[in-house]
This record gives C-alpha cells, sequence and structure tokens, in this order.
C-alpha cells in the first residue's frame, strides 16, 4: 500500500504518488494532471480504508474493557440502551473476536475493514487450525474482503471451540484500575460532601 510521506524541504506534507500503479485502461486519453489526481485519491482512499480497518480493532478492544469490568447484568443494559454507535449483536461480536483472536493476531487494519464483524466472531470461534486458516486468507486476499459465506468453507461443521475467558492484557488491566480509581475518588468526594451537609444540619438542630 502507498504512504504518505513527509517533503521537509518544503515543510508540507506531499503525496507519495509513486507507489501508486494504475492499470493503463484507468489512465487511458487522461491528462498528466488527471492522472497525479487519480493517483493521490487513490493514496487518500487507502490510507482512508487502513483507518476504518484501525476503528473496528479499537472499538473491539474498548467494548471488552469495558465488559471485563462490569456485571453482566450492567454490560447487557449497555448494549440493549442505544447509548452505543454499534448494535447490540455487533457489539457481542466484536467483544468475543477481539477475545479471542482480534487482540493478538498480526493481520493488518486494513484488511480488516472488508470483514464483518459476524464473520469476526465466527473465525474466533472455530478451533485453532480452521481459525489460522481463515487468517491467512484473510492476508492471502490483501483487504479485497473475506465473507462469511468464504469463513464457511473453510470452518468444518464441530470446528468450533468454546472461549475461555481470560484475563486482561497489562495495558487494560491498568486503564480499567485507572478508570476505577477515579470512580472511587469521585464517589469520596460526594460522601465527604454528603458528611459535611449532614455535620452543618446537626450543628444547626444543636443551636435550636
Amino acid at each position: 500500500m502507498a504512504v504518505l510521506a513527509v517533503d521537509s524541504s518544503a515543510g508540507t506534507q506531499a503525496l507519495n504518488i509513486s507507489s501508486v500503479e494504475l492499470p493503463a485502461k484507468a489512465e487511458e486519453k487522461l491528462s498528466p494532471s488527471q492522472v497525479r489526481n487519480m493517483k493521490e485519491n487513490v493514496l487518500m482512499a487507502n490510507e482512508a480504508w487502513g483507518t476504518a480497518g484501525n476503528a473496528v480493532r479499537a472499538t473491539a478492544a474498548s467494548l471488552y474493557s469495558i465488559k471485563c469490568d462490569v456485571k453482566h447484568g450492567n454490560w447487557t443494559a449497555l448494549i440493549e440502551s442505544g447509548a452505543l454507535s454499534v448494535t447490540r449483536d455487533t457489539a457481542i461480536d466484536l467483544v468475543s473476536a477481539h477475545q479471542s483472536w482480534l487482540r493478538d493476531t498480526d493481520v493488518p487494519d486494513a484488511f480488516l475493514a472488508n470483514v464483518s464483524t459476524r464473520t469476526l466472531k465466527k473465525i474466533g470461534n472455530a478451533d485453532h487450525k480452521d481459525r489460522a486458516k481463515c487468517i491467512d486468507e484473510i492476508k492471502r486476499r490483501e483487504g479485497r474482503g473475506f465473507s462469511e459465506k468464504m469463513a464457511m468453507k473453510i470452518i468444518k461443521p464441530g470446528s468450533i471451540s468454546r472461549i475461555k475467558k481470560s484475563p486482561l492484557p497489562e495495558n487494560e488491566k491498568i486503564n480499567v484500575l485507572n478508570q476505577r480509581i477515579e470512580q472511587l475518588m469521585q464517589k469520596n468526594k460526594e460522601l465527604l460532601s454528603e458528611n459535611n451537609r449532614l455535620r452543618a444540619l446537626v450543628g444547626e438542630s444543636a443551636v435550636k
């Protein structure tokens, strides 16, 4: 995939379009400026698509952190409330995928953009061998998509393994603990404020 390069001499960000290869048919009868414009926009579209894949991974990680930090009832209430930008089923699929394989995979972000969350979950539910085959196929297709139908051709009937709940990675543990500390500190402030209010009321009653 083409990348962005920084032109330090000009002090501005320039697009490195030299790595963008267009088919001859796409350039047919176009002026040099039109060809350059097409290459620049191809590059930017590819960069944006890679960002979309990164968003899938980041969303899955955030939802997983929430689920690990609260009780099942709290989690269910959240995903059914409409507070999230994703649906209930999508949230469940992303958490399952993150827990089973997505957080540890080296699949490039851009390759994930064309894979549905349902398919991501099915890949995670497969046994180790079939899961590895699915991941290899996603990489082989290089972002051209990997459908649920493709996954089910690889995943054999009965090739399902239960996902065992594993502990949060250290960095996620720290984030969860920091959030919990902030919540407790806020609760402590509220209790101190309430305590002061009650002391004041008691003092007023004693005067009377």
